[in-house]
């Protein structure tokens, strides 16, 4: 079975995007890990320093 190009460009399209979402919401979800995860294995005092310039910016 042959494609023509219209929907050759539509797949690519479809998988680029979904390919993208994905991607960012790994991105996304691992950031959220990360920021739990070190403020658990922080000294108290760092965090609360880390919120503070956080509240700043």
């Amino acid at each position: 079975m042959y494609h023509t190009s219209m929907e050759t460009l539509t797949v690519s399209v479809l998988f680029l995007s979904l390919l993208a979402i994905f991607g960012i919401d790994a991105s996304r979800k691992r950031r959220e890990f990360l920021q739990k995860f070190c403020q658990e294995n922080l000294v108290p005092e760092t965090v609360k320093a880390r919120e503070r310039l956080s509240k700043r910016a």
